[in-house]
């Protein structure tokens, strides 16, 4: 495969400067077409750009080994079919991003059917002119490549390269829809996570209004809703996201189970569901991260009486009795264990939360990252049910078995409880030895034999 020895960028805008910039930067022969060439003067813009040739777009598609179309789509017909015989066999760079997701063909295949005989490549979409230009990047240095062509797709996957980005395959040309697609998305997956969370966020608040407030008779004030119960409701809300982020691990398995094979899809509520708990964890850390920072602003005894040691002032009383003036000084052992246990949990989650970042990720091998998002994911949960126990339990041993289990702090871990045992069952040999052959390639009613080899379980 020949290398690329000159580069040919056929528009003069934002985007084209800036690609001229970072080939001539990285030692690339770089040649500029223009419709008008004697009015465009590249080097007054940037001074690195002043021995950068500008010719009219017929020499500069002559010139050059492969072309990067830097213009808008509804301009290809009439500047780029007069160049056809130019371009021929020639690798052809498209760039362009639409206004809106199209269902139908994407620019590039629409470029493709233009040309028929170049060799047409989509590229560079992805990265804005500044983070081109400057080598500041905002978001991904990734560079999607889509092609019909092999050897086109290897030369443009080393021009990449060479510029300094990841190259990313993506197949066929017909892949550019979706590449296409990916500069116009926002949040891209947040969108049903965060329409349920703020539900289970609403939903609780409204709760902790009826229960507290507008149907209690010992109503309390709505001065503490503010600060007090808003710090309640966020570690709530992040405890019962959490586990929202792993339940669907456990139900996976035993739907495998039933099935009794891998290849089946879940069905699509529950597949939206799987792909959401990177998501839902993140909203749980951020809401964890709230509720640590309001808890510590509160951790003092006239706001946290039950978790203080009582000490008290005696003033000897002159005539019949003392007068006692009781007073609270350090934490008692139950909130020393919750503290800790809020700590461990809030720490945790923030590894976990690390773990997802595409710098970090990118470092890890499939063990580590299944080491840290399914066991200390567990642990975190753990820590977390241990956290309001701890809070609760000296409540719930004074009170009713009926007043216990129908009170918030009871409640509130039921679904963590629940995702926790239900993990737990997929670990008894029983459940685990199946699933581990579905999962290494078995299928009830294959006729295969049993597999022998290491029983690691794979249990994400």
């Amino acid at each position: 495969m020949q290398s690329i020895t000159t580069v040919g960028i056929l528009g003069t805008g934002d985007y084209a400067r800036a690609l001229a910039y970072r080939l001539h930067t990285n030692g690339y022969s770089v040649v500029v077409g223009s419709r008008d060439p004697a009015a465009r003067n590249l080097g007054k813009i940037n001074e690195y750009l002043r021995d950068v040739p500008i010719k009219n777009n017929a020499d500069a598609a002559t010139i050059a080994d492969v072309i990067i179309i830097a213009m808008h789509s509804k301009a290809y017909e009439e500047t780029l079919k007069p160049l056809e015989g130019c371009i021929a066999e020639k690798i052809v760079v498209e760039i362009s991003n639409p206004k809106k997701v199209s269902k139908g063909e994407s620019n590039a295949e629409k470029l493709a059917r233009l040309l028929p005989r170049s060799r047409v490549v989509k590229a560079f979409n992805v990265i804005s002119a500044w983070a081109m230009e400057s080598g500041n990047f905002g978001g991904s240095k990734e560079v999607y490549v889509c092609g019909d062509d092999a050897e086109a797709k290897a030369k443009i996957h080393q021009l990449v390269r060479d510029l300094g980005f990841v190259s990313v395959d993506n197949g066929g040309l017909k892949a550019a829809r979706h590449i296409e697609a990916l500069p116009l998305q926002l949040f891209h997956g947040w969108g049903g996570s965060v329409i349920f969370s703020t539900c289970v966020f609403l939903s609780l608040i409204l709760a902790a209004l009826f229960r507290y407030f507008w149907f209690n008779p010992k109503r309390l004030s709505y001065a503490q809703f503010p600060f007090l119960f808003m710090m309640i409701i966020t570690g709530i809300v992040s405890i019962t996201l959490l586990a929202c982020a792993f339940l669907p691990g456990p139900i996976a398995a035993f739907i495998q189970l039933y099935n009794g094979t891998k290849r089946k899809r879940f069905p699509k509520w529950f597949d939206a569901w799987m792909q959401a708990r990177k998501q839902l964890g993140l909203i749980s850390l951020l809401f964890a991260v709230t509720h640590g920072l309001m808890a510590l602003a509160q951790l003092q005894p006239s706001y946290m009486t039950g978790f203080y040691t009582s000490r008290a002032i005696v003033i000897p009383g002159n005539l019949t009795h003392n007068l006692t003036i009781p007073y609270r000084n350090y934490m008692d052992y139950r909130g020393e264990t919750m503290a800790l246990a809020g700590v461990l949990a809030l720490v945790t989650m923030a590894i976990l939360g690390i773990s997802t970042l595409p710098s970090v990720l990118t470092g890890l091998n499939w063990r580590e990252w299944t080491f840290i998002q399914s066991y200390m994911g567990y642990f975190c949960l753990t820590v977390s049910i241990a956290h309001v126990v701890c809070m609760a339990a000296d409540y719930w041993l004074k009170v009713s078995f009926a007043t216990a289990v129908s009170s918030t702090s009871f409640i509130i871990i039921i679904l963590p409880l629940l995702t926790f045992f239900l993990r737990l069952i997929t670990y008894l040999p029983c459940i685990a030895i199946p699933l581990w052959r579905i999962r290494t390639g078995w299928e009830r009613g294959s006729g295969q034999q049993k597999k022998t080899g290491s029983h690691e379980l794979d249990l994400i």
